[in-house]
């Protein structure tokens, strides 16, 4: 996200990805939030991520938390070998998922956030936006 915030032409290139306007907007919106919040900015640990798959196919990774579990935060439990995430190869076991397309996942339940995961599969891109500790 620092990067695309700084770099008008990486934003460009993003959006020319972006097969549906709700994706484009949705990519618009955040930039603009984190332009708002310097924390994230200055932050190299939020990374926004292009998944492309099959339509009607997952995600490529399984979740473990929810404010229902222990409240946990909504981490990577594994990443699929074959999966959207793991050919993209960005997202990483023990990841923190913020959002999916637009949908911030703060306060969910676990079942909220797989319901969420499931909504993914309709289209042929899913944007997530993960925290990963540098530690």
């Amino acid at each position: 996200l620092k990067e695309l915030v700084a770099c008008p032409v990486s934003q460009y290139k993003l959006q020319t990805l972006l097969t549906s306007q709700t994706a484009q907007s949705y990519v618009m919106s955040l930039l603009e939030e984190t332009m708002a919040h310097s924390e994230v900015i200055n932050n190299n640990n939020t990374l926004l991520v292009v998944l492309s798959k099959e339509e009607g196919a997952g995600l490529g990774f399984s979740i473990a938390g929810g404010v229902d579990v222990e409240q946990k935060q909504i981490t990577v439990h594994r990443v699929f070998a074959k999966g959207a995430a793991s050919l993209e190869g960005t997202i990483q076991s023990g990841d923190t998922i913020l959002s999916v397309n637009g949908t911030s996942l703060e306060g969910k339940s676990h079942v909220d956030v797989v319901s969420c995961l499931h909504q993914a599969r309709f289209s042929k891109q899913a944007l997530v936006v993960i925290w990963r500790n540098s530690s």
